[in-house]
């Protein structure tokens, strides 16, 4: 019998911080290069690459000074740019059409400039919590499950793929409409403010200092959420390997009397702790991603409501339009990427229970079968991530932002 385990057992008072190894400097960057092996690695080779995640190989010596001489050139580089368009709104206060443009792509800027900050503040934490997921208990045990773990890679790459592309279409889209459009009138691809004068030699410097930030914009954006949604996809490809391994608890029953009770306990046990240790790297993930979840919201609904408004107004055969739909299905995307393998981790995680349930468990010993009704009802918890109660990462989510947003464009395009 194993209730006095099971009667202590709560995920939800559990505190995360006792789970969550507390690592030197050195021992942080050691493991976090067999961590980028793995599955997310392809996002963390971006974020090494535009100089926001310093490489493990790079944590001492001339090197270690040389990319941090970089990262603080691309965060100069990304946040001058943010502040000379925040600026510039100022300065459109009173014309709605340039206030409008002004605030569009600043409101993009601005949510990756909360993005970076977010990474490099939570770099420590962001390593251990991975950490979690190198337990033993978290390792695939057989084929079945190295092809479960396999897919959900694959799966990343496949994001991860697709939504570097697609943002960098966009950017780069709108670079070549800024060639057709803005160089021929000496103007910038953003609107922004900029402290100085740069009509006659100065304008070339600050036409590649946007054109520049906004190659770096999109492939740093595409990294960062293909990083949450790789994030996502792990705790479900974990969650499906413990309902396959809840599954086979029936085959238990194959064993000698002897070994039985304490294969059985064994297994009970190890179920409590694989779940447990998913439900505290789901909430120590969503306290990392909580004001980025926020900040995501906000932008893309007034990002999309404001595209949808340009698109009314613009001509198909203007150079603007293909960008400002492509800029709008970005932020859609991102949005929906989010809701939909949020959603998809409420419903790996609700079958949970259901796989115990379904696996013969009532052929176990009569202790065994006690223990493993308990286990199941404190498995009917579901994982959610969200940054309130009514923000949360789902489909119904998503459906209900599309709605406001909708409504807010017909307000606007009646007005």
């Amino acid at each position: 019998m194993i209730q006095g385990t099971l009667g202590g057992w709560n995920p939800q008072r559990t505190s995360l911080r006792q789970s969550l190894p507390v690592l030197p400097d050195n021992s942080i960057e050691k493991n976090s290069t067999e961590m980028t092996t793995r599955a997310l690695s392809p996002n963390f080779r971006i974020f090494t690459r535009f100089g926001v995640w310093l490489p493990p190989e790079w944590s001492s010596g001339w090197r270690r000074i040389l990319y941090q001489t970089y990262g603080i050139f691309v965060a100069v580089m990304l946040y001058s740019m943010f502040s000379f368009q925040f600026i510039g709104v100022f300065g459109s206060i009173g014309r709605i059409n340039d206030l409008v443009e002004s605030l569009y792509t600043c409101a993009t800027v601005f949510n990756l400039g909360w993005k970076i900050f977010n990474l490099l503040k939570k770099r420590r934490e962001i390593v251990q919590l991975l950490l979690l997921l190198e337990a033993d208990i978290c390792q695939t045990k057989n084929p079945v499950e190295e092809e479960i773990q396999k897919t959900c890679n694959q799966r990343i790459w496949n994001r991860t793929k697709f939504l570097c592309a697609y943002f960098e279409t966009t950017c780069v889209t709108m670079i070549l409409t800024s060639m057709v459009k803005n160089i021929p009138e000496r103007t910038l691809p953003l609107k922004a403010w900029v402290p100085f004068s740069y009509d006659d030699g100065l304008y070339w410097p600050v036409y590649l200092h946007q054109v520049l930030g906004l190659i770096y914009v999109g492939m740093i954006h595409a990294s960062y959420d293909t990083f949450i949604v790789g994030v996502m996809l792990t705790l479900c490809s974990q969650l499906k390997i413990l309902q396959y391994r809840n599954s086979e608890m029936s085959l238990l029953t194959t064993k000698s009397t002897v070994d039985r009770s304490t294969l059985e306990k064994e297994f009970v046990i190890s179920s409590i702790k694989h779940h447990q240790l998913l439900q505290q790297f789901a909430e120590s993930f969503n306290n990392i991603i909580v004001y980025v979840i926020f900040i995501q919201y906000s932008v893309s609904s007034f990002v999309i409501c404001v595209s949808a408004y340009k698109l009314v107004n613009l001509e198909v055969g203007d150079p603007e339009f293909t960008f400002a739909v492509l800029y709008c299905s970005s932020m859609i995307i991102q949005t929906f990427f989010y809701c939909w393998y949020g959603n998809e981790v409420i419903l790996e995680s609700e079958n949970i229970g259901n796989s115990l349930y379904t696996s013969k468990w009532y052929s176990l010993n009569v202790g065994t079968v006690r223990d493993v009704t308990m286990v199941i009802h404190k498995m009917q918890y579901s994982i959610k991530f969200s940054c309130s109660r009514l923000c949360i990462l789902s489909v119904e989510s998503f459906k209900n932002l599309m709605k406001v947003t909708y409504s807010t464009f017909s307000v606007l395009a009646k007005s």
